[in-house]
């Protein structure tokens, strides 16, 4: 096991076996030639750089950026991913320039499309979660966008109530945090 202090997301340990090579480098990096890849829970991976601590990527399948990602895959070329900015407000995704990998023999090579509309930053677009949830005078209220089911929690101690509507909740929580008050006399 081959172990490293990165900059970006502290130690981690991986094997020989792990690092992909790009014997071009990436364009802008022709010097790193040697990264691994990052397992995440997340959409977004790190592509970290094994020549240089200090250099990751971070990368996402084209597919969480665009529906049906068309680009000719060589043979071998088994996993496309693509380098992301995400700064204050915005992700954005490189497309014009996508990572190809072939996993079995642990290659890769990036490359610049010419034959294309992808853009070098397209909006990476947020997926809208279903769930509201709404910070109200010290409780809680979770109303679910897609069921229109609402709950309201009143503090860390207090159980979840289910309520027909978010005034129904505020209602709720208004009347326990009144009689808290009036328990502990303020």
């Amino acid at each position: 096991m081959l172990s490293m202090q990165t900059l970006r997301i502290g130690r981690i340990e991986f094997s020989e076996r792990e690092i992909v090579t790009f014997v071009n480098g990436l364009y802008g990096f022709p010097e790193l030639t040697r990264f691994v890849l990052l397992p995440s829970e997340s959409k977004f991976r790190w592509l970290q750089s094994v020549d240089d601590a200090s250099i990751a990527f971070q990368v996402v399948d084209p597919s969480i950026v665009v529906e049906n990602f068309a680009v000719n895959l060589d043979p071998g070329d088994d996993m496309i991913l693509v380098i992301c900015t995400i700064g204050l407000g915005q992700k954005t995704a490189n497309l014009r320039a996508p990572l190809f990998i072939d996993v079995k023999n642990k290659t890769g090579k990036q490359v610049i499309l010419t034959t294309t509309n992808y853009t070098t930053r397209h909006t990476i677009p947020e997926k809208k979660s279903p769930m509201q949830i709404i910070n109200y005078r010290g409780g809680y209220i979770w109303e679910n966008i897609v069921t229109g089911v609402v709950c309201a929690r009143m503090n860390d101690y207090a159980y979840i109530v289910e309520c027909k509507s978010i005034l129904s909740a505020k209602r709720l929580i208004t009347k326990y945090v009144k009689k808290l008050a009036a328990n502990i006399g303020v």
